[in-house]
């Protein structure tokens, strides 16, 4: 009986351990579920934030691009933008008589163009939009000498002078240009064609010799117009068939020529042959002239022949300049001035003198003191004009001059 009990009392202890045994494994299993269960629910958590991460990455890639420095390798170069020019005042400058004769060849053999023109002159001639000489002579090396006391006459090659000279246009309506025979006079054509440089007053037809020579520059017209009342014999002039110059005696030809420029150009400057050489004032005619000029169209007169400076005066509203003397002629030239004609982009127009002389065959800007003698000189010999100690020139209305 005691052993039954016992045995009963082993075995029920034995199936109290296996109990607590099972509720161990129980809860062991339980615990690693939860902990699997919460591993799971972590791991998917992040997995939902790296893919939200990934999501953002691409969608950033989409909207972005490439960097902005790593595509500008692949952009082609792009040009600098270029502003708009500032509209620019034109320059005109006048000179008298130049004759490439007598000295000039040797000293430009010797010198260059250096030991024509001095380096300031030079520079104002060149910095001018068109420059505007009277050829004194014809090139070339045919013909015989005219029956006149001068005769003129200088090789063709010596026109690189001019274009050194930034010599844009010549006149050649004077009385020298036929010195050696319509022959010489055509070859003159040629030269001055070859070497770029437009030509007034004379042609191998009336109709040539009468055209205005426009050159177009900042968006203005500039036209010259040119004219002799000076030559030696009535068939100087040019006609149908026949090479010479614009003759003006009778003014109905070149006042032609002037209104013909005025259609063309917004300006008409006109280069005229006239007076007594030597003489320090005009001829009576001369004003009359310059008065039909005017009615017809031109915008200033630059006169040429005396070889001395006259005064300037203004005749029906525009500048007449009488005479600007030798520029480039002989050795020697004690005064003699360019007058420049400065017209600002509105249209204002500004006059003003550039006093030179020469020595030694090259003609240069005259120093500060024969600057003052040269103006002085100048003023004494005008009408109606004022000119200030830079050369600058005021005109004084008829009635006021009168006052």
């Amino acid at each position: 009986m005691g052993s039954k009990k016992k045995k009963k009392k082993s075995n029920k202890k034995a199936k109290q351990t296996a109990l607590l045994f099972g509720v161990a494994i129980l809860f062991i299993a339980l615990a690693t579920l939860g902990i699997l269960a919460f591993r799971n629910y972590k791991e998917s958590k992040e997995a939902e934030a790296a893919n939200e991460n990934a999501v953002e990455m691409v969608e950033s890639t989409v909207d972005d691009g490439p960097p902005e420095e790593w595509l500008k390798k692949f952009e082609e170069p792009k040009e600098p933008e270029v502003e708009p020019e500032k509209p620019k005042d034109t320059v005109i400058l006048f000179a008298g008589d130049v004759l490439f004769d007598y000295g000039m060849p040797q000293h430009y053999d010797e010198s260059g163009i250096a030991g024509v023109v001095g380096a300031n002159l030079l520079a104002k001639m060149n910095e001018a939009d068109v420059c505007v000489v009277n050829e004194e002579f014809p090139f070339g090396t045919a013909g015989s000498p005219a029956e006149k006391e001068y005769t003129f006459r200088c090789n063709p090659k010596y026109v690189t002078a001019l274009n050194e000279m930034g010599v844009d246009v010549v006149s050649l309506a004077n009385n020298h240009a036929l010195d050696y025979g319509t022959d010489c006079l055509t070859q003159t054509f040629a030269t001055l064609e070859q070497a770029g440089i437009k030509f007034a007053g004379a042609g191998p037809t009336l109709d040539r010799a009468k055209e205005p020579q426009i050159i177009e520059v900042n968006d203005k017209k500039i036209a010259i117009v040119a004219g002799s009342r000076v030559v030696p014999v009535a068939s100087w002039g040019a006609s149908t068939d026949r090479p010479g110059m614009l003759l003006c005696y009778e003014t109905d030809q070149i006042c032609e020529s002037i209104s013909k420029a005025k259609e063309q150009a917004d300006y008409v400057f006109v280069f005229v042959h006239w007076g007594i050489e030597r003489n320090d004032f005009p001829e009576s005619y001369e004003k009359s002239m310059a008065a039909k000029f005017a009615e017809a169209g031109a915008s200033a007169v630059i006169g040429s022949h005396p070889h001395v400076l006259q005064g300037m005066e203004e005749v029906s509203g525009i500048p007449v300049f009488y005479s600007l003397g030798n520029y480039i002629f002989n050795v020697s030239i004690e005064k003699t001035m360019a007058v420049t004609c400065t017209i600002s982009p509105e249209g204002l127009i500004t006059w003003r003198v550039i006093p030179c002389q020469a020595k030694n065959g090259v003609t240069e800007v005259a120093e500060p003191e024969k600057a003052a003698e040269i103006w002085k000189h100048v003023q004494s010999l005008s009408t109606n004009a004022i000119i200030n100690d830079q050369g600058e020139i005021s005109w004084i209305k008829s009635e006021e001059a009168g006052q």
